[in-house]
């Protein structure tokens, strides 16, 4: 089982990946300045407008990585008091009845498609709930460390 490395609160803190988020921003950012030095005046007023509609799209997108790489927002917080996902209590250590990660099977993806299932109690209901958690490509922490962060508060 890999090492946890915990903050100095004892939490186990799974953010967004700056680094990886910047790379897509910068793609699009260069994709957006050689829209605008290739832009012609020599264009039909239809290419000029295909041109403004591609660019503003690809801006948004810059824009978006941008925001994001410079958010890096917390996904998951795991800590003594239980699991959190997008700073929303999921469940505590004691209702917890299962976690593990999985593969979802997608017919036309060329990328891995990994989701952490959590099966939980919730205090005065019956009967159990699931939980399907997307970990994805830009997150700073990888799989096994997050389900090694879970065993490591979770004494079944």
């Amino acid at each position: 089982m890999k090492a946890v490395k915990l903050d100095n609160d004892e939490n186990f803190v799974v953010r967004e990946s700056a680094g990886l988020n910047f790379i897509f921003a910068g793609f699009f950012w260069a994709v957006f300045i050689s829209l605008i030095i290739n832009f012609s005046d020599n264009y039909t007023v239809g290419d000029k407008w295909m041109s403004l509609i591609v660019g503003l799209i690809v801006i948004a997108a810059a824009l978006f990585f941008t925001i994001k790489g410079l958010k890096r927002k917390e996904c998951i917080r795991i800590n003594k008091d239980g699991f959190f996902y997008y700073r929303r209590f999921i469940t505590d250590w004691e209702n917890l009845e299962s976690a593990f990660i999985t593969q979802d099977e997608k017919i036309v993806s060329i990328q891995d498609n990994f989701v952490l299932v959590l099966n939980y109690n919730k205090e005065g209901e019956e009967g159990s709930y699931m939980r399907k958690i997307a970990l994805t490509n830009t997150q700073n922490k990888s799989e096994e460390e997050i389900l090694a962060a879970i065993k490591y508060f979770w004494k079944e």
